[in-house]
């Protein structure tokens, strides 16, 4: 990533923030549609759209789902800025993810989708802590 401005990097990192919590009511609206596999691609999306916004405080750029995943545990998690708790919930949405998008037939339970909805909320908030942009 090009050096930014600190104010267009504030700006960035709080546009990638407020894409993250809309995706998260996305989920929200797929799970009252009983939308499961939608529910959990929103999911994991609103988690990585804060992901890029926590990679983007350090000046860090991806291509790749995997590229973002590796620097998450890279660049916060080795250095214990991140718990493994939420590299785990992080891990854990982008395989969730996977199945079911390429699975035949993903099979998703509600109980399962609302746990993953607390655990990714909880993950876009720590996110918001540690970016320090209000």
């Amino acid at each position: 990533m090009k050096k930014m401005a600190p104010e267009d990097l504030a700006a960035l990192i709080k546009y990638r923030l407020l894409r993250a919590k809309e995706t998260l009511d996305d989920a929200k609206y797929a799970m009252d549609g009983n939308r499961l596999n939608m529910a959990v691609n929103r999911l994991y999306y609103a988690c990585f759209y804060s992901n890029l916004a926590l990679l983007s405080t350090k000046g860090l750029h991806t291509k790749s789902h995997d590229g973002a995943k590796t620097m998450l545990s890279l660049h916060f998690v080795n250095t214990g800025i991140l718990s493994r708790e939420f590299a785990s919930t992080y891990g854990k949405l982008f395989n969730t993810r996977i199945t079911g998008d390429y699975d035949i037939f993903p099979e998703f339970t509600m109980e399962d989708v609302e746990i993953l909805y607390v655990k990714a909320s909880a993950f876009i908030t720590e996110v918001e802590k540690l970016t320090n942009v209000n």
